[in-house]
């Protein structure tokens, strides 16, 4: 027969505003991640070691021209949004993490400072 499909009742319809925050969330979720992506391209480049297959290299000012544009319309779109806790979280998250990974060489954090 036709096919079968899921009862209202398990399922009922989402509001205007559930659909707005749905929405909302993943824009917002993309915006995370290509502005952690744009910043670790431009930060941790040339990348070298295990990490030079998960990240392109840049090569030419272009490319790192056009990824400071797109780093920079992160921060406007962050700021017309009203969500700079947002990118301070994905700075916080990717950039300071990896450097305290890079500084610690895998020992514990307090044990590289105060070595």
């Amino acid at each position: 027969m036709g096919e079968h499909c899921p009862s209202p009742l398990l399922h009922p319809p989402l509001t205007p505003l559930q659909r707005i925050d749905r929405i909302q969330s993943t824009l917002s979720s993309d915006l995370d991640h290509l502005f952690a992506s744009t910043l670790l391209t431009l930060i941790f480049n040339p990348a070298k070691g295990k990490e030079k297959d998960k990240a392109p290299i840049i090569t030419t000012e272009g490319e790192k021209a056009k990824l400071t544009a797109d780093l920079t319309e992160c921060l406007r779109t962050y700021d017309v949004l009203g969500l700079w806790r947002d990118a301070e979280d994905v700075i916080r998250r990717e950039v300071v993490r990896a450097f305290v990974k890079k500084v610690s060489l895998g020992r514990p954090i307090f044990h590289a400072w105060y070595s």
